[in-house]
C-alpha cells in the first residue's frame, strides 16, 4: 500500500512537471529536484504541526477568566498524531524519490554520468 502510494504521488510529480518543461524552458530534472523538496517540505510540515494537536485546547468545565491548558492526550488525539507522522514520512520518501530522479537527470543530461 505504501509502495503504490508513493508510486501515484511521484508519477503525479513526474507528469504535472513534464508538461511545465514542455511549456517552460527549465530542465526536467531540475523542476523534478525542486518538486521533491517542495513535496518533502510539506510532509514535515504537517508531522511537526502534530505535535501540538492537544496545546491549544482548554478546560472550559468552569468558564475560568484565565484558561488552564489541558495537555492530556486522548486515544484520539494520538491516533491523530500517528497520523501526521505517517502522512509526514510518506511524502518525505516521495519527495526524495523525485529529488534523486532530478539528480539523476541532471547528472546524465551535463554528461557526468
Amino acid at each position: 500500500m505504501l509502495i503504490k502510494t508513493i508510486a501515484i504521488i511521484d508519477g503525479v510529480i513526474f507528469a504535472l512537471m513534464a508538461g511545465v518543461a514542455a511549456i517552460t524552458s527549465a530542465r526536467y530534472g531540475t523542476l523534478l529536484l525542486w518538486s521533491g523538496v517542495v513535496v518533502a517540505f510539506v510532509g514535515g510540515m504537517c508531522a511537526v504541526g502534530s505535535v501540538n494537536v492537544a496545546g491549544g485546547e482548554y478546560n472550559l468545565k468552569f468558564d475560568q477568566k484565565i484558561p488552564k491548558l489541558n495537555y492530556h492526550r486522548t486515544d484520539d488525539k494520538l491516533r491523530e498524531i500517528e497520523k501526521s507522522y505517517d502522512f509526514g514520512v510518506l511524502m518525505a520518501i516521495a519527495g526524495a524519490v523525485a529529488i534523486a530522479a532530478g539528480l539523476i537527470l541532471n547528472k546524465i543530461i551535463t554528461g557526468e554520468i
